[in-house]
């Protein structure tokens, strides 16, 4: 809806389909830029996987970057979609040297804040059982209804070391 709205405001969404050329072993051309990242493992070296806080630190940036819609001085009429590099200049995906943004890690950022969000709504299903389960329990009522997170696989056991810690916290 949100994509089709903005279509209908002259808003251009350019999607880049083509990774460009390659070579016979299917590396990237030395001689023609790619619009697409190497991602294969043996071309990457000091690897090095995202801790929970990063994780956290790219979520707040994506957050905090301020979208906007603008025409380009100089490349037609057609309005574009993205943030202004001055704005968020520290950002994780921000190129000020080159002043563009650098798409691939724009990207990883939104991925990274689609993974914190799913980390708290699991984290937050497990709360709502175990909140339920005492609420259950305070009325004397002896099954334990089933939960969207009981249906995903979140057990008893779950639920109960969630309840152990609300109950312990609580002055009831």
């Amino acid at each position: 809806m949100l994509i089709r709205n903005l279509a209908r405001a002259g808003v251009a969404l350019v999607a880049l389909n083509a990774c460009g050329p390659t070579t016979a072993d299917h590396s990237a051309s030395d001689e023609t830029p790619s619009s697409c990242a190497l991602s294969s493992r043996r071309f990457k070296e000091d690897i090095a996987y995202l801790s929970p806080e990063q994780l956290d630190e790219l979520t707040e940036q994506v957050m905090s970057l301020h979208l906007a819609t603008f025409r380009y001085k100089q490349g037609g009429t057609a309005r574009h979609l993205g943030y202004i590099l001055e704005d968020t200049p520290e950002a994780a995906a921000s190129d000020v040297e080159h002043q563009r943004v650098d798409l691939y890690a724009y990207t990883s950022m939104a991925v990274a804040a689609l993974q914190v969000q799913a980390r708290d709504l699991r984290q937050l299903e497990v709360d709502v059982d175990a909140l339920t389960w005492q609420v259950e329990k305070l009325s004397h009522r002896q099954e334990r209804p089933v939960s969207k997170a009981s249906r995903k696989g979140v057990g008893a056991s779950q639920a109960q070391a969630a309840l152990d810690e609300v109950s312990a916290d609580s002055e009831w």
